[in-house]
């Protein structure tokens, strides 16, 4: 195997572990879900946003990637996960075990 395909194959699995670990936190999103959901919380809490928003931006810079990159990413994960609890929350729930 030369250096190059050497290479795209870290590339690949480094591709699994990003979808894996989107599975993870979309999973405990929708246990995060249901917990407000039986408290009657709502789904969008502007400060943990913010909170998330800042430990990440501290992250990536730490990391030195680009903080417009992240933020990019950041959002639309955070987003999905906004949509995945209002889904739960909402009387209609595909996501709730009946």
């Amino acid at each position: 195997m030369n250096n190059l395909s050497k290479l795209r194959k870290d590339i690949d699995k480094c591709d699994r572990e990003l979808i894996n670990i989107f599975s993870k936190r979309f999973s405990v999103v929708k246990k995060v879900a249901l917990y407000k959901k039986e408290r009657n919380l709502k789904s969008f809490d502007p400060k943990r946003w913010r909170e998330v928003v800042d430990k990440m931006m501290l992250l990536s810079k730490k990391n030195k990637i680009p903080e417009k990159f992240v933020q990019s990413i950041l959002d639309s994960i955070l987003k999905e996960s906004l949509r995945i609890e209002e889904n739960i929350i909402s009387k209609n729930s595909k996501y709730v075990k009946k």
